[in-house]
């Protein structure tokens, strides 16, 4: 078909972003030392923008503390929220994977 947008198997989007998923679970379980989020984005924006939903990646970049615990929960990712990030607004329960 031409024209057509190709589409990109669930499990392909997750092998292709899983840099990116475990610095978003690192970020909620609040890991010490990571790079921080400016820098992170600023270098991780295209293959955010290519792999997730537009409206996730909006979200993502402007309402980061409700969106990751939600972008996790999309590609089932189980995680626990520290403190730190319940604090800042976060979820403030474990969530687990489905799978």
């Amino acid at each position: 078909m031409v024209g057509a947008v190709p589409t990109i198997e669930r499990r392909s989007v997750i092998k292709h972003m899983e840099s990116q998923l475990a610095y978003l679970k690192s970020v909620v379980e609040g890991v010490p030392d990571i790079e921080p989020w400016t820098e992170w984005f600023e270098r991780n924006d295209v293959e955010l923008q290519r792999f997730l939903p537009r409206t996730k990646y909006l979200e993502l970049k402007l309402y980061r503390i409700k969106a990751i615990p939600a972008i996790l929960a999309i590609h089932r990712i189980a995680f626990e929220a520290s403190d730190r990030y319940a604090y800042l607004g976060g979820v403030s329960r474990q969530v687990k994977s489905s799978q």
